[in-house]
């Protein structure tokens, strides 16, 4: 699903659910993610890419401040990244899965929260060189925007869009960025 028509359809869903006047956002929560991005690396000074989806899981704790709404999140990913495949050498790479720890920082107008966050990453590369299979692991940062909207008291959907970048030191590859859509439904108990 191309990346505009999954944040189109992702957007609509959450505005056209039943509104919530107030909502209290505090407590702790946990949820399924599905998404798609652009996946691109820089290899030896030229850049690959490819566009895939992905599907994930979600745990956090966020605190109501009235207007404002603080928080943390554990975050896992894993792509259905197909290799990058590299035109003078016999190799292939791919994102495995990564886990990012980040901050939520928010608006709260009732029963939707608008946020920005931001958090480290940690990804599992596999690559094929050769003859030879590898995993390696690699840190990196992110940076993300989203809306989430409460459906009832517990129950939550969220859009969110981020960048997060890996920087790589091995072989030729310099960094991975990957631009990504992600849908949530986040359950609080």
């Amino acid at each position: 699903m191309p990346f505009r028509t999954f944040l189109s359809a992702s957007a609509t869903t959450i505005f056209l659910s039943a509104p919530t006047v107030e909502h209290d956002w505090t407590g702790f929560y946990g949820g399924l993610q599905i998404g798609t991005g652009h996946f691109n690396e820089n290899y030896d000074g030229t850049d690959y890419s490819t566009d895939k989806s992905f599907s994930g899981a979600q745990i956090g704790y966020l605190r109501d401040l009235g207007d404002s709404v603080l928080g943390v999140e554990l975050e896992y990913q894993l792509p259905r990244a197909a290799y990058y495949t590299f035109d003078y050498w016999d190799e292939l790479e791919r994102l495995s899965h990564s886990f990012a720890l980040k901050a939520r920082l928010g608006h709260d107008f009732g029963g939707t929260l608008l946020y920005g966050t931001f958090g480290a990453a940690h990804g599992v590369f596999q690559g094929i060189y050769g003859s030879d299979k590898e995993n390696y692991h690699t840190r990196g940062v992110l940076l993300g925007v989203g809306l989430e909207h409460a459906i009832t008291n517990n129950l939550s959907l969220a859009v969110e869009l981020q960048r997060q970048r890996y920087d790589a030191t091995i072989y030729s590859v310099s960094k991975h960025t990957h631009d990504i859509a992600t849908f949530k439904m986040n359950y609080r108990f």
